[in-house]
């Protein structure tokens, strides 16, 4: 994700036509590694950020993959789809959410026949008809022309918490509810990260 500070145009960007009439939606930015997981023309894919993995029982990713059925699910759901999330837990990053085990957090959600990014509310029901955690959401709003302002933003990333409200998280992601395409940061799904600066202080 790009991160806010550095992108002051797509700030700008989202307080005029056409994202300005859509709804956003502000989600807990996982401190974990990123993976995704492809039902493809009756196969099934994990990879990690870079790199497509193979199948071993000692693999995160795979151990993620058959403690939640994603294979199956995604199956059901419908074929050719694509979830993509936070592989958290310990032996990853430090576990700086305190979790007591290998735990996944969805954030997208791709249609790979039609090419087609899904919704925040399709990712949700779709997690919550499966019983797979995605990550928290905090806020949806509307941008205007002067809210919210980049500190009100930065206040909301500097509350964001782990672990039950005892840790700091690493921040928030913002994105339309539905994906609507950035010019400014050329992306199919205009998105943006707020770091949480004591996070930030206390990793650096």
């Amino acid at each position: 994700e790009f991160n806010a500070r550095s992108e002051p145009n797509a700030l700008n960007e989202a307080r005029l036509s056409p994202l300005v009439n859509h709804e956003f939606v502000a989600t807990i930015k996982c401190d974990g590694s990123s993976g995704t997981f492809i039902a493809k023309d009756g196969e099934f894919r994990v990879c990690s950020r870079n790199l497509e993995l193979k199948e071993t029982d000692s693999n995160a990713f795979w151990q993620v993959a058959k403690k939640y059925s994603l294979h199956e699910k995604l199956l059901e759901f419908g074929d050719n789809i694509a979830l993509q999330g936070e592989v958290c837990g310990p032996g990853i990053q430090g576990n700086p959410m305190k979790l007591t085990e290998l735990t996944f957090f969805a954030f997208l959600m791709k249609d790979i026949k039609h090419d087609k990014w899904l919704s925040w509310g399709t990712l949700k029901a779709f997690c919550e008809e499966y019983q797979i955690p995605h990550v928290e959401e905090l806020r949806v709003f509307k941008f205007t022309e002067t809210s919210p302002t980049l500190e009100e933003l930065q206040e909301m990333a500097n509350n964001a918490k782990y672990d039950h409200g005892r840790t700091n998280a690493e921040g928030i992601v913002i994105r339309p509810v539905s994906p609507i395409r950035s010019l400014v940061l050329q992306k199919p799904w205009w998105s943006l990260k707020v770091m949480n600066q004591p996070y930030d202080m206390k990793k650096g």
